[in-house]
């Protein structure tokens, strides 16, 4: 798919989709990695619960770099997994040491960090930080890798979506999504 085509695509998205917003609420890139990590298999809602007192007592990657995973998980224990809470503090304790306590503005650096895969990467580029010029469009896992098709060590499927599915007038925000993957679209991951 041409540059031109993809632009075409988000403009679309855009004009659909005018309010569209993460419902996950934050005030920094720190605080949007956090949250999106937490909502892995939890909802937003809960995750928005969760975070003021998370935030208040680790207000920021230097903090959480200090912390200890067994004062961290009694707070996010309402989000799922206990590997949650050591992830965020291993991801914070990457930041601190190798970007200076900045949360990385890419992909490529997003995606090292412990816990942290493309999806993830993509919301947190497309909320909290600048795309370099280059849209992210975050994509749920398609409904047969949820059901046990082939999952990356990431946790993120790598299952293409259905080639077959026909995109055009009145296609949903998560068919032109696919269209534009399946055609290498490298911002749709």
């Amino acid at each position: 798919m041409k540059k031109d085509q993809k632009l075409a695509i988000l403009d679309r998205l855009e004009e659909m989709y005018p309010e569209a917003k993460a419902e996950l609420v934050f005030s920094n890139p720190y605080e949007m990695l956090v949250a999106t990590m937490l909502s892995a298999q939890c909802t937003d809602k809960q995750v928005n619960k969760v975070t003021p007192a998370v935030f208040a007592r680790y207000p920021d990657v230097r903090t959480m770099a200090e912390a200890q995973a067994e004062d961290l998980y009694p707070m996010v224990k309402s989000c799922g997994f206990k590997s949650k809470a050591g992830n965020i503090i291993a991801a914070c304790r990457m930041i601190q040491e190798e970007h200076g306590g900045q949360v990385p503005d890419t992909r490529e650096a997003l995606v090292r960090l412990p816990g942290v895969g493309r999806k993830t990467a993509n919301v947190v580029l497309r909320h909290s930080c600048d795309c370099g010029g280059h849209p992210c469009v975050p994509r749920e896992q398609p409904a047969g890798a949820m059901q046990g098709g082939y999952r990356g060590g990431d946790g993120e499927t790598d299952d293409p979506p259905d080639p077959g599915r026909a995109v055009g007038a009145g296609a949903s925000l998560a068919d032109l999504a696919r269209q534009a993957d399946l055609q290498g679209a490298a911002p749709f991951v």
